[in-house]
């Protein structure tokens, strides 16, 4: 301190570290600018120094504390630019926006109305979802808790997380802003984010989100300060820090962001003083267009540098493992006390011999997934280092949670049978029923390389509770193949198995020992420096839900964030001793403490959604706070159970989510930082959707937020009905009108279906975007099955679609006649899929015209157009139980077109085209077969029929020969088999085929069941009725594996071996004959023409 030519000393205490030592600097600087000059408080030996003025030099403090910033800096951090190249779907991008507050009122605004508006309109052009987190917005200015710091710190975390390289704004003028006191920093908010004392909280924002890593994606917008000139005296205090340690700060803030950021990312710009806004309380600034294109062009170009859209098509099963990957070593990645169950699981699968599942069975919140998820991990690791019988096994492992739709069991075995590699892409089964057979074919064939199965929580995948679960499940599987679940003891799958002859392999699930827990919670603790006293441990541990590892977990964070330590013992008391009700508990201080009935909503919209919600929808969904809860909806939270039940209408949500009503960040963020603990963003995917990442969670919610005691969705009160019929309504109202088709289609009808409004279900299918969304040209299932629910019968949906088409018009450019043709055709094939033939032969042949007549006669095209009607007339040539003479003009046109396929296609290059070309020859051979046991005629004779029918069997086991398709190898020298005359050259053939079959299928599959039926008639016909009946019952057995034992198909092998023939044959082999009911109205036809049945018929 300098007092006329003296220096004195100045004592202020005794500081602990350097840290402390700046803390106090500060602490002392406010003090002194708060007395007024000259300064005559300082003594020396108890004398008074008198007329002594200060004069503070912070130069030297200031610059400490950034040598202290610099020291948690990695100086050599390679400024690298990151490009996403293999992005699939949406991505999620954050942009932290930086400032102090006050001063930058008129900038935010400008951001939140027009700049990030823009840029988002962008990004969803590029399947990119957008996130400004604009966290100071609303917030009051001496807002000075740890939760704010942390709040605005752990924001830049997730940042970072979604997006490596940080979005990061930041806006610098005249101030540095609030700077927090030592007492103000935690010690947990100082190791968790490496504070630096003496920084600002804008300060610490910039290092955290820009010096600390490369910065690639920061940008600092500079303000020049020649608009204060004009503000007036009265409101400069809002721009500027006067006194001298802040201007100092402020000086070597600029200097630091120079000297940190290329030239490139550092902007100066000016502006205007336009006025003060007295309702608002803020003056205005304007003159900031180039603010905001700067601001807009950067964060364009570094998004798209960073996440290049991708116009190649994206293969979702390598983005579906990538996510289930990221989901086993996030949830395995941390599990206490299961190592007996854990080397139980590795037994299993490396060393013993097995023939049926292992089940990991357990009650819920016991930790089965996350043993899955370690279990998969180790195996995995394994695997890859050859450590399982010296090769490297493939390891298929979901987990349902993982990604959206992972509850959906046909595409969790269809990502099988992509991982095997056993079928080509174009051969991939294209229904459940075709996907179980050939899931089952895999598990059931000798030939089949080994391979390791573990499958989480099957109890709740979508077909869990249906007869059907296992139907891709052999009895006894191949003892290569390894298959390990997890599910709820006694849950539907759990049952099923158990009625099975071979019972799976049972592993309980127990819950913690008491050494175990003390474990997870010392672990637990430990993460954020804290150790929980014996005897309040002892009374945690004493609550007999202690024992279960989701409960003690929820159980530690409620204690971890109790404030008061002196009360942890009675909060441990207090604490639900039941998994639901401490959900329940937690949600209600959820509730209480952040967000209040935004944070109910927020509940609620999850909990009706289907697979969860992006984060960008809650924001405009939760954004309308006004009609989030109407009057009459505020009664269900009085608990006024006579109010409900005396409504005579139903609640009605808003009818329209209007633009400009998206949620404020802030508000968001508060909701979100609470739930996130409970919340998945699925696999770590960068989606940016949210779940609940545990069933107990959703129940807990029905308990607490819907007054559900039941959960069967039968067995709802009144009361519980109108609740979610308020929010399913919301959903409704808000994915009609989004523009992500994706989103649209998977929630929009789902939320109709719910609220059982089959008007709007049938509309929404009858949008054009939705049916080239749900379009498949083998079998549109999903589509399908909404019509199955909207309508009585497939007639009504004819009558819809063509009321529809009704409204087309061809118009006179080209695109727009393609349009009409391709979309007569996709009806056509819809209606075809739906077995309305004749409706959909009318369809097809309108595209067929306005392609000849209009569009030029492109190949592909009229190839898909003729194969169209192939499946048309194959169609209605099944719909007779047996061949009639009659037939014969149903079978002509069928091979008319198959002729002008196979003519096209061989001009056509590519796999794909091969395999769609060998499929034609191999239905045209044997549909002309079939032509030939119908008599021919003057147009096609027999002889020229059967000739024609050799020859493209031959062709079309070429073909299949050429593409490496052993599966349809066999069907082609099936149907050569089929063709041939019979004797015994057609039995060799059969043979063939179910050598083939059984090396590429299995020996129980569909096509083998065909087989075996031929093979029989074939010997039958030879009058060997031994070896007939050694067929026929392989027939039957596989028909019982394959389609269950009351199947119609399963009813015709029953009844052959009933015959007194085979009755006889049965009694010499000393087999037993089966005898069992059927139900009544199985049809029991079964004909045969010449070695040709009407199985091949239907099944062809």
């Amino acid at each position: 301190l300098a007092t006329g030519g003296n220096t004195f000393s100045l004592a202020w205490g005794v500081p602990e570290n350097e840290s402390n030592a700046i803390s106090s600097i500060f602490k002392l600087h406010h003090q002194i600018t708060d007395m007024s000059s000259p300064f005559t408080c300082l003594q020396k030996k108890g004398q008074v120094i008198s007329s002594a003025y200060l004069i503070p030099d912070y130069s030297r403090t200031v610059r400490d504390v950034w040598s202290n910033v610099h020291k948690t800096l990695n100086e050599n951090i390679p400024v690298k630019r990151l490009q996403v190249s293999g992005r699939k779907g949406w991505k999620t991008v954050r942009i932290f926006v930086s400032s102090t507050f006050r001063d930058f009122h008129s900038e935010r605004e400008l951001l939140v109305k027009e700049v990030f508006p823009r840029l988002r309109n962008w990004c969803e052009q590029r399947r990119i979802h957008l996130i400004d987190c604009d966290l100071r917005w609303g917030v009051p200015s001496d807002s000075t808790t740890e939760f704010t710091m942390r709040r605005c710190l752990s924001e830049i975390e997730r940042c970072k997380q979604d997006n490596v390289q940080p979005f990061f704004l930041n806006m610098t003028s005249e101030r540095v802003g609030w700077v927090p006191g030592i007492e103000d920093v935690s010690t947990s908010v100082d190791q968790e984010f490496d504070w630096v004392q003496g920084l600002s909280l804008t300060e610490m924002e910039i290092v955290q989100g820009a010096f600390r890593d490369s910065g690639l994606n920061s940008l600092f917008m500079i303000r020049n300060r020649s608009f204060i000139n004009d503000v007036p005296e009265k409101y400069l205090k809002e721009f500027i820090d006067n006194d001298a340690i802040h201007n100092q700060k402020l000086k070597k803030l600029k200097t630091e962001i120079l000297f940190n950021v290329p030239h490139e990312r550092v902007i100066n710009y000016t502006c205007n003083y336009k006025g003060y806004d007295e309702e608002n309380d803020r003056v205005l600034l304007d003159g900031l267009d180039i603010f905001g294109e700067k601001v807009y062009n950067f964060f364009r170009d570094r998004i798209e540098d960073q996440y290049p859209l991708m116009e190649v098509e994206m293969d979702l099963f390598n983005h579906q493992y990538e996510m289930h990957h990221s989901f086993m070593e996030n949830r395995g990645a941390s599990v206490i006390g299961r190592r007996t169950i854990l080397e139980t699981i590795e037994k299993f699968i490396c060393e013993e011999e097995s023939e049926t599942p292992m089940c990991l069975l357990g009650g819920p919140g016991l930790g089965k997934s996350s043993i899955m998820a370690k279990a998969a991990d180790n195996i995995n690791r394994k695997s890859l280092k050859q450590e399982l019988k010296g090769t490297d096994v493939p390891v298929f492992y979901h987990f349902v949670g993982a990604t959206p739709g992972s509850t959906d069991t046909e595409f969790m075995l269809k990502r099988l049978i992509k991982m095997l590699n056993v079928c080509p892409k174009e051969s991939l089964p294209t229904d459940y029923s075709t996907t179980c057979q050939t899931v089952y074919s895999i598990l059931n064939n000798e030939e089949t390389k080994p391979f390791i199965m573990l499958i989480d929580a099957v109890n709740q995948l979508d077909n869990a509770d249906e007869a059907n679960a296992f139907a891709w499940l052999p009895n006894k599987h191949v003892p290569q193949v390894r298959i390990v679940f997890s599910m709820i003891t006694n849950s539907s799958p759990h049952k099923l198995l158990l009625e099975r002859e071979a019972k799976p392999v049972e592993v309980p699930v127990p819950p913690l020992d008491i050494e175990c827990r003390k474990e997870m919670v010392t672990d637990l603790f430990s993460k954020y420096n804290k150790i929980l006293p014996e005897n309040e441990m002892d009374l945690l541990l004493a609550k007999e839900s202690s024992a279960n590892p989701l409960w003690l977990s929820i159980a530690c964070e409620e204690l971890r964030v109790f404030g008061n330590y002196k009360k942890v013992a009675e909060k441990i008391i207090s604490l639900q001793d039941d998994l639901l009700l401490l959900l329940s508990q937690v949600l209600k201080r959820f509730e209480s403490e952040f967000g209040g009935k935004l944070f109910v909503a927020c509940l609620c919209l999850l909990e009706c959604s289907r697979h969860g919600l992006l984060e960008s929808e809650l924001l405009w969904l939760l954004g309308d706070e006004e009609n989030l809860f109407s009057e009459e909806y505020d009664n269900y939270f009085l608990d006024d159970e006579e109010f409900i039940m005396n409504k005579t209408t139903p609640l009605k949500a808003t009818s329209q989510i209007s633009e400009g009503t998206r949620l404020p960040y802030v508000k968001w963020s508060k909701v979100y930082h609470a739930l996130r603990q409970y919340l998945r963003p699925f696999g770590e995917s960068g989606e940016g959707r949210l779940d609940f990442y545990h069933r107990s969670v959703s129940k807990a919610v029905r308990i607490t937020y819907f007054k559900q005691s039941n959960f069967a969705e039968t067995e709802r009160s009144d009361a519980t009905k109108k609740i979610y019929q308020w929010w399913h309504t919301k959903l409704a109202v808000f994915f009609k009108n989004v523009k992500n088709i994706s989103r649209k289609v998977e929630e929009y009808p789902y939320q109709l279906l719910k609220l059982n409004d089959l008007h709007q279900l049938r509309e929404a299918l009858l949008d054009w975007e939705v049916i080239d969304y749900l379009y498949h040209p083998e079998y549109s299932a999903q589509l399908l099955e909404y019509w199955r629910c909207a309508v009585p019968s497939f007639e009504l949906i004819k009558v819809a679609f063509n009321e529809i088409l009704e409204k087309l018009e061809p118009g006179d450019s080209f695109e727009s006649m393609d349009l009409y043709s391709q979309r007569y055709e996709r009806i056509g094939r819809i209606l075809l899929q739906a077995g309305k033939y004749n409706d959909a032969k009318k369809l097809i042949n309108v595209a067929m015209s306005m392609e000849n007549e209009h569009l030029g006669g492109r190949l592909d095209r009229l190839a898909s157009l003729h194969e169209s009607m192939v499946l048309v007339w194959d169609g209605i040539t099944k719909l007779h139980g047996y061949y009639n003479r009659d037939q014969i003009y149903e079978v002509r046109p069928l091979i008319e077109h198959a002729r002008q396929v196979i003519a096209i296609r061989k001009a056509i290059k590519g796999d794909k085209n091969k395999h769609r070309l060998g499929f034609m020859y191999v239905t045209l051979a044997f549909h002309l077969k079939g032509w030939t046991l119908l008599g021919g005629t003057s147009w096609l004779p027999t002889q020229m029929a059967g000739q024609e029918a050799e020859m493209l069997i031959k062709e079309g086991v070429r073909v299949f020969e050429e593409l490496g398709d052993e599966g349809k190898l066999a069907e082609a020298t099936m149907t050569d088999a089929v063709i041939m005359n019979s004797g015994h050259l057609q039995i060799q053939k059969y043979k063939e085929s179910e050598h083939l079959c059984k090396r590429a299928l299995g020996d129980t599959n569909v096509l083998m069941t065909r087989i075996y039926n031929n093979t029989g008639i074939a010997y039958e016909e030879t009058g060997n009725y031994k070896e007939a009946y050694l067929y026929f019952r392989k027939w039957f057995y596989a028909c019982s594996e394959v389609f269950g034992k009351t199947h119609p198909k399963t009813k015709k092998a029953y009844d052959v071996l009933h015959e007194p023939m085979y009755v006889r044959q049965a009694n010499n082999f000393g087999y037993e004959i089966p005898s069992y009911s059927f139900e009544p109205g199985i049809d029991t036809v079964t004909t045969e023409m010449g070695g040709l049945s009407v199985n091949d018929v239907e099944d062809e």
